[in-house]
């Protein structure tokens, strides 16, 4: 098994007409053997101060806690560990107080996901959509709703946690937190598995997905909520054609998003907030590469 990976992120019309900056952010690293990729999307609060900035320290900062665990030689799904977060944390309040920022520029979801050749991690923090494909060209999706368009942010961690408690109710174990998944087959019929609440206390931690890599999926994606919000398209469509990719060689994620956006714009007006993703490609050892 090998894996190649890609990202995009892209501003969206509610933010250049207010002008906004970018306030997603999204990456994807490789190890040097080919064998482990990590990818990470982050979205900054709007209401926030200057969350452009810290979504991409926090997508930095899970970046650098995830080549210590290859430099260990340890199995990066290992990053689900309260060891590892504990250590992301840090890293984020270092670079906090080196670059004098306050808690309001660092508020940002975080979505993780890394493929071993053991097994795949999928970890979510806030909001946004999780997307495995399969080689028959089938998609299982998730997306992950906060009521009051207020997910939990990591860096309320350090402040704030009984008052972000309270704007949701003040009950930690209260599930409130909607997730929706679906499977769409190789022609596009939806079908819906489940429509679920989970506990304020679950999106604190982290809603986790485990998965085999022998499972034969063949794309793991993570999209922040901005794909929800494509005007004139469902969500689920969007994801659909997010990851219709006609080729995996290279920037292959930003080609296709590119060419999505594009399309969109001609039944819409594109995306209305930023829009992200991240994409680890699982390659088969017979396979070779190519067109998908």
């Amino acid at each position: 098994m090998n894996v190649h990976a890609d990202s995009f992120f892209s501003i969206g019309r509610a933010h250049v007409m207010n002008g906004k900056p970018c306030q997603d952010y999204a990456m994807t690293e490789v190890s040097g053997d080919g064998k482990f990729a990590f990818a990470v999307v982050s979205d900054g609060c709007s209401s926030g101060r200057n969350t452009d900035i810290g979504s991409r320290l926090l997508v930095l900062a899970t970046a650098q806690t995830v080549r210590e665990y290859w430099d260990s030689g340890e199995d990066v799904t290992l990053f689900s560990t309260i060891d590892a977060l504990a250590k992301r944390q840090a890293r984020l309040r270092e670079a906090r107080l080196l670059l004098g920022l306050v808690q309001d520029d660092m508020l940002a979801t975080s979505m993780f996901a890394c493929v071993s050749p053991y097994c795949g991690l999928v970890r979510v923090q806030g909001d946004g959509v999780v997307a495995l494909k399969y080689r028959d060209g089938s998609i299982a999706m998730t997306r992950y709703e906060w009521p009051g368009n207020a997910p939990f942010y990591p860096a309320r961690e350090e402040e704030d946690m009984e008052v972000f408690l309270q704007s949701h109710g003040g009950d930690a174990q209260a599930k409130v937190v909607r997730a929706c998944s679906w499977t769409m087959d190789p022609t596009g019929v939806l079908a819906r598995v489940s429509n679920e609440l989970l506990s304020i206390d679950a999106g604190i931690r982290g809603f986790q997905t485990f998965f085999s890599v022998a499972d034969e999926i063949e794309f793991v994606a993570i999209f922040s909520d901005g794909v929800a919000q494509v005007s004139n398209i469902d969500w689920k469509d969007a994801v659909r054609s997010f990851l219709d990719f006609k080729t995996t060689i290279g920037p292959f994620a930003k080609k296709r998003m590119n060419a999505g956006i594009k399309e969109s714009t001609a039944v819409g007006k594109g995306p209305i907030d930023d829009i992200s993703y991240a994409v680890i490609h699982i390659i088969n050892d017979e396979a070779e590469g190519g067109v998908s």
